[in-house]
């Protein structure tokens, strides 16, 4: 039998013990963490026309494994550097904000040349010879791409591209728990400066299905990879 000292620090004990169980069951799970950035991207925007529009700086960070075709074809566009039939039209520079869904989607990119790529081939009709001209997609069969990941739009900024690929346009999450954009698109990476920025375009309205004032890019260059 227990002494009255021993009972008592047996329930003090049990007592610990319950506090203790229910304090780890309210402690929150570890945040995951986020993949490694491999590759920092730097643009400078310019909001509304006229020549008194300052540039404004954005740095979009790549993770790149964990979507690497999707993130090469945003690469693509960064440098100018697509090896497809459209080459140097796929251009993220003096290219504007396509579509503003505010507080949802900012979506990129409007091309200064276009969004098809128009290619001239003999014709083959017997009635008549010479030239006519074809309408293309800019992104070939080579940006096309099955690849997903695990990533969310969970954090403001999030940087994705549609699944499947077959484009070069890319959406910025401006607010968190974007889960709409969980159903069609890859998230490849993060705005690390300048979403003040992504603010300030999320403000823009949409008129006839176009921004009211443009957001352009004036440059585009990959800053650093790994």
């Amino acid at each position: 039998m227990m002494t009255p000292t021993q009972a008592g620090a047996s329930r003090r004990d049990m007592a610990s013990a319950a506090a203790f169980g229910a304090l780890s069951v309210a402690l929150p799970a570890p945040a995951v963490a986020e993949p490694e950035i491999k590759a920092r991207c730097q643009f400078t925007v310019k909001i509304g026309g006229g020549t008194n529009a300052k540039p404004k700086r954005i740095v979009i960070g790549l993770y790149r494994d964990e979507a690497p075709i999707l993130t090469q074809n945003f690469l693509y566009a960064v440098t100018q550097s697509y090896p497809g039939l459209a080459r140097s039209q796929v251009t993220y520079k003096l290219a504007d904000v396509k579509s503003i869904e505010k507080d949802k989607a900012i979506s990129w990119a409007e091309f200064r040349e276009g969004n098809v790529f128009y290619k001239e081939v003999q014709t083959d009709d017997k009635r008549w010879v010479g030239n006519k001209m074809l309408k293309l997609p800019l992104a070939g069969d080579d940006t096309l791409t099955d690849e997903t990941n695990s990533l969310r739009h969970d954090i403001p900024g999030r940087v994705s591209m549609r699944r499947g690929g077959g484009s070069f346009d890319f959406t910025v999450s401006p607010v968190a728990d974007a889960t709409w954009l969980d159903k069609t698109n890859v998230v490849i990476g993060q705005v690390l400066e300048g979403m003040d920025v992504i603010a300030e375009i999320n403000k823009i309205p949409m008129v006839n299905g176009k921004p009211l004032k443009k957001a352009r890019f004036a440059t585009s260059k990959l800053e650093t990879a790994v």
